[in-house]
């Protein structure tokens, strides 16, 4: 374990200690390319490469953000928000793997732009929720590459959580703003790469676009996540 030394000269030998191993780190990841030859015993050279391991099982976790791109109902009050995701993949060979994911997004409310539209109206200011659970397919056809592009389709079901501002004035009611919590229908497509750090885990990097169908206040969202891929 490294300990971190307070007086002037220790923190100096310790910075360049950490420094130098991370250096090395670096070098043993990066500086050796994707192909290397090793001389075994018998004399007879070796030649191992650094392509992703096939597993059948892997473990997906990512964070990011969410947008919404169209449909007024969310969009008028709601701005775009921190996103999560979690799937768990089973591969039927080294180029196509199914799966189940959920994606989870917060979406907060503008009040600036409420007190714009509805002036001289109390501000309640509720932020909503985006969650979608679906089966995933993903094709990945250059899995001999450190740098491995992938892309795919999921098929789901989402909801954003109930979200309502209603008043009687004058014996009218007036809506200011209803996103009823509904499940619909979703359809994605993503694409993205996965670097890989050991035989053990990839680093993540992807973007995703969801349509909620027949949802009159949803419509498409863009996802950037990036994460971490765990071959198990």
């Amino acid at each position: 374990m490294f300990h971190a030394h307070f007086s002037s000269g220790g923190a100096r030998i310790s910075q360049h200690l950490f420094l130098a191993v991370v250096v090395a780190c670096v070098q043993f990841q990066w500086g050796t390319p994707s192909a290397q030859s090793q001389e075994g015993k018998s004399g007879v050279v070796q030649t191992t490469t650094t392509q992703h391991p096939f597993r059948r099982l892997s473990l997906s976790v990512a964070a990011g953000s969410w947008m919404q791109l169209s449909k007024a109902g969310i969009k008028e009050f709601w701005n775009g928000g921190a996103a999560a995701s979690v799937s768990h993949m089973v591969s039927v060979n080294r180029i196509v793997a199914f799966g189940v994911g959920i994606d989870a997004a917060l979406l907060m409310f503008d009040a600036e732009r409420f007190k714009t539209a509805h002036a001289g109206v109390p501000v309640q200011a509720r932020n909503t929720a985006f969650l979608n659970a679906y089966i995933t397919w993903k094709y990945t056809p250059f899995w001999k590459y450190r740098l491995a592009p992938y892309f795919g389709a999921s098929v789901g079901a989402a909801r954003y959580t109930g979200a309502e501002y209603k008043q009687i004035v004058n014996d009218v009611k007036v809506t200011y703003y209803d996103i009823p919590g509904i499940t619909h229908l979703t359809l994605s497509v993503f694409a993205g790469s996965e670097l890989l750090l050991a035989r053990w885990v990839a680093l993540t990097v992807e973007a995703k676009a969801t349509y909620v169908h027949h949802d009159p206040d949803a419509g498409i969202g863009i996802g950037l996540n990036g994460g971490f891929h765990f071959i198990l």
